[in-house]
């Protein structure tokens, strides 16, 4: 038996005889992590000698439909489907799947794929912190040689320290505008000047980002902010923190977009904020409310202060509530009405409850 997708226990498995074969269906999609494949579920192997042709299937990322590289059948589980896009997603994007073609995909018994369209595709891969914004030191996702300590900076929580010259974090992020930004490092030292290299890494491919010397400070939780300049593109990747020359505290590393994508002329610029991260659960219960795409509201967000993200919920929040707010109000100024439905939700239960007693009674041979 081979686990398809993970996050459960098994017990036992059973069997049973059905004298009628299944119509031939998707049941389940999920985007893997490699960010780039889609993985379909059948609920009929299918037959491995026929070809598949890839202008049958569809796949929408964010209603919008992207271009498909390749399709084949597992090799190991005849039931699974992999689809291979030319562009990557991410773990903000709403994907979806479809198939078109009729009489076309065969089952082993000899049952032909039942064409569907929009399934939704499962998207549980790795969260990422969003660039431009901010990375706390302490969200790595993979270090050597660091530790961690809570911190008398400015918002408190964790920085890291004990540095070692070759200890390194790694981070997962997404920087969503392609431009020039400027880095801040917010460091602190007792007696040593450090030094950190940044390293963006896309697969076998690394880009050296920055190397910046820190200050001394004077003390472990004197706090300063030294800035350095980089180009970014688009895209999901693994950043690395470097230790070059070890002495220093690290609270967190700030990037701020300093280009102009978004057609906003240099007052304007100058008086916005890039949020901080993690945003990602205000962020959904904000995209479900307002049936906004993540992407979308991240574009119209960024540079913005995260409390104004906090206060546009709020506002949303208070405009679905209100409705429900007056609507109890009316019905508790109103006791005649509010007994009235109180009266026939009794006069319902009680002719359930009698239906049900009558069956029991059948049963145990009382009638």
């Amino acid at each position: 038996m081979k686990m398809v997708t993970g996050g459960y226990n098994l017990s036992t498995v059973n069997f049973d005889i059905s004298e009628e074969i299944p119509e031939f269906s998707i049941e389940y999609a999920e985007a893997q992590e490699d960010l780039s494949t889609i993985l379909l579920l059948l609920n009929q192997p299918l037959d491995t000698d026929q070809v598949i042709d890839s202008s049958h299937f569809g796949v929408f990322v964010n209603s919008e439909e992207v271009s498909i590289s390749d399709i084949e059948i597992s090799e190991e589980n005849p039931q699974v489907i992999y689809i291979s896009l030319d562009d990557e997603y991410n773990f903000l994007d709403d994907i979806s799947v479809s198939f078109y073609q009729e009489s076309e995909l065969e089952s082993i018994f000899s049952e032909f794929l039942i064409p569907f369209s929009q399934f939704p595709v499962y998207n549980n891969v790795s969260e990422r912190i969003i660039i431009p914004g901010l990375v706390e030191a302490e969200d790595y996702i993979y270090q050597e040689g660091l530790s961690t300590e809570e911190t008398t900076d400015i918002n408190g929580g964790l920085n890291i320290g004990y540095t070692d010259a070759g200890d390194f974090a790694d981070y997962l992020v997404l920087v969503t505008e392609t431009g020039n930004y400027d880095i801040n490092f917010r460091a602190a030292s007792e007696n040593q000047s450090g030094s950190i290299l940044l390293q963006l890494i896309d697969g076998s491919n690394i880009q050296n980002l920055t190397q910046i010397s820190l200050p001394i400070t004077g003390g472990w939780q004197t706090w300063e902010t030294v800035s350095a300049t980089t180009s970014l593109s688009e895209g999901s990747y693994k950043l690395r923190l470097k230790v070059i020359q070890s002495g220093f505290n690290l609270n967190w590393i700030e990037f701020d977009f300093n280009g102009n994508s978004m057609g906003l002329d240099d007052n304007e610029m100058k008086g916005l904020r890039l949020f901080p991260n993690p945003a990602i659960e205000i962020l959904t219960i904000y995209s479900e409310l307002t049936k906004s795409s993540l992407k979308e509201i991240i574009t119209e967000m960024a540079g913005k202060e995260y409390s104004l993200l906090k206060k546009k919920l709020a506002e949303v929040l208070i405009s679905e509530i209100t409705p429900v707010g007056k609507e109890i109000e009316k019905l508790l100024g109103d006791k005649s009405h509010l007994l009235k439905i109180l009266e026939k939700g009794r006069e319902k239960a009680n002719i359930i409850a009698e239906e049900n007693l009558k069956n029991i009674r059948e049963k145990v041979g009382l009638i």
